[in-house]
């Protein structure tokens, strides 16, 4: 269903389906979006030589202060939602809507105002540390003021970007739940979870280069250098960049150079974690680590891997056949690595075994 215009009775019909869900029984409807919905209709064939239904008063700046936008439905005409057990918030404009709506059981509210104003440096400040908040399970869709703040987050990431890009905020966004990217550009993004075991991030193939992410759970494909912090790379191919504090789970492919700082394997009693460096000539740094990891692939001459162990277990796999590796501190090492591989450990190293 869509606005429709019933010229003889001179009613604007709004059905259910063109307001925006908040929660049971409760909508919001995006004024503005409205009464350019009624200009399309007024321009069609059949209702240009109608009246047409309202007049329109862009935002203006008086005497330095910036006065909201002013829709007036005009005398003639009549809104009519569609009529069931709900309530109604009139957004994004001073208006009369509420004036000329058709009494029936919906519960319309209006934001009306007297000296209504608008100021975009003021609404910007209601999205905290200029991040946009997104949850896809409680938000809503829509990109009008007050969406993506911490009391109105959107539920898509497509509505949290075009909120950053029309008022240049930093792009930041906070997460609440899990979103799942495809082919999106996220490059110099900043994400903020709540809880890394809760707020999921799936890359897909998205291109990430300078994104920054902290507390989030990360999955699929990296594509880019990121910086993540108090992270779960779950599953992660192809990373490249910093993880400081947080965990590894399943394996971690990489892709170029790699620091892992403080982190920990995600794998209990005799499940480990492993490193696949696919052949690549990738320098990675990996200290203050805890857990059992297995190393596969490091066969070329060109990589380079020092790990500083605070506890657990690192096994070198027989596809480790080139490069050096170094290991430090309280551990186990279990060497399965080929000829071609140099393993420097030192006294701390409690087991060395080359199979």
């Amino acid at each position: 269903m869509a606005i429709t215009l019933d010229q003889i009775n001179a009613v604007i019909n709004v059905p259910i389906a063109d307001l925006t869900f908040v929660s049971a029984g409760v909508y919001t409807f995006d004024t503005d979006t409205f009464r350019q919905t009624l200009r399309q209709l007024e321009d069609d064939e059949e209702n240009s030589v109608y009246p047409i239904t309202h007049n329109h008063i862009q935002p203006i700046t008086v005497g330095g202060v910036a006065l909201a936008r002013v829709i007036e439905i005009l005398p003639h005409w009549e809104v009519t939602f569609e009529d069931g057990l709900y309530r109604v918030t009139l957004e994004g404009s001073n208006n009369n809507i509420l004036d000329v709506a058709t009494v029936n059981q919906v519960s319309i509210a209006s934001t009306n105002s007297a000296g209504l104003t608008y100021s975009s440096a003021i609404e910007d400040q209601s999205y905290t540390d200029g991040r946009v908040f997104v949850d896809p399970v409680n938000g809503t869709a829509g990109q009008i003021y007050p969406k993506g703040t911490t009391t109105s987050p959107v539920n898509s990431f497509t509505d949290a970007v075009a909120i950053i890009s029309s008022r240049s905020l930093p792009s930041g966004i906070r997460l609440n739940g899990t979103i799942t990217l495809t082919t999106e550009d996220i490059s110099d993004y900043n994400f903020l979870g709540g809880a890394a075991t809760h707020d999921i991030i799936n890359l897909g193939t998205a291109t990430t280069d300078g994104a920054v992410f902290d507390c989030i759970k990360l999955q699929g494909t990296n594509n880019g250098v990121i910086h993540c912090q108090d992270c779960i790379l779950a599953g992660v191919s192809d990373f490249e960049g910093f993880l400081v504090g947080g965990a590894i789970g399943g394996t971690l492919t990489l892709a170029g150079e790699t620091h892992l700082v403080n982190a920990h394997a995600a794998a209990t009693g005799s499940n480990f974690i492993t490193i696949d460096y696919q052949g690549n000539a990738i320098s990675s740094f990996i200290p203050g680590w805890d857990g059992s990891m297995h190393i596969i692939n490091h066969s070329n001459a060109g990589a380079l891997t020092a790990i500083d162990m605070n506890s657990g277990k690192i096994t070198l796999e027989s596809t480790c056949t080139d490069g050096v590796i170094v290991i430090r501190g309280p551990g186990n090492v279990i060497d399965n690595s080929g000829v071609g591989c140099t393993v420097i450990t030192d006294a701390t190293t409690e087991v060395l075994i080359r199979g």
